[in-house]
C-alpha cells in the first residue's frame, strides 16, 4: 500500500508543476501510465515499476497515448451526458425557490447517479489499460517468478 501511495504522490507532484511544464508533465504521466499495472501485477517496487513502465512504452507511446486520448474524453462525455440527462428529467419536479432540503436531496441524487455511471466507466478504463499492459508485457512474461 505504501508503494501505491508513493506512486500517487509522485503523480500529484508532477501535476502540481507550473503551467510552463504542463507538456512535459503530460508526457511523463503518459510514459509512467503503466506504473500502477507493473507495480500491482508485476510485483515490483515503485521505482522499478516506473522504470519498467518507461521501457514498456518504448515504441508503444503513441498507441498508449491514443488509448488515453480516446477513453478519457469518452468517459468524461458519457458521465457528463448522464448527469445532464438526470438534470433534464428532474427539472420539472424542482420548485422555483427550492429549499435547502430539496437542493441537498437533488445533489445527493445526482452524485449517486454519477457514481453509478462512473463505476462501470472506471472499470472500462482499468480493463483497457490493463489489457494494453498485458499485451505490451508479452506472453509468458511472469515477473513474479523471476
Amino acid at each position: 500500500m505504501g508503494g501505491l501511495l508513493g506512486l500517487g504522490l509522485l503523480f500529484y507532484v508532477m501535476l502540481s508543476v507550473t503551467v510552463a511544464g504542463a507538456v512535459v508533465v503530460l508526457y511523463l504521466l503518459v510514459r509512467f501510465g503503466l506504473a500502477f499495472h507493473v507495480y500491482v501485477l508485476g510485483g515490483v517496487g515503485p521505482w522499478k515499476a516506473i522504470r519498467e513502465s518507461w521501457s514498456l512504452l518504448r515504441g508503444r507511446f503513441l498507441r498508449f497515448a491514443g488509448l488515453l486520448l480516446v477513453t478519457i474524453p469518452l468517459m468524461a462525455g458519457v458521465l457528463l451526458a448522464a448527469v445532464f440527462a438526470l438534470a433534464l428529467v428532474s427539472a420539472p419536479f424542482v420548485p422555483e425557490d427550492p429549499g435547502r432540503t430539496t437542493v441537498l436531496t437533488l445533489t445527493a441524487v445526482v452524485l449517486v447517479f454519477g457514481g453509478v455511471v462512473a463505476v462501470p466507466l472506471g472499470a472500462y478504463f482499468t480493463a483497457a489499460t490493463t489489457l494494453f499492459y498485458l499485451k505490451a508485457r508479452g506472453p509468458g512474461d511472469d515477473r513474479r517468478s523471476a
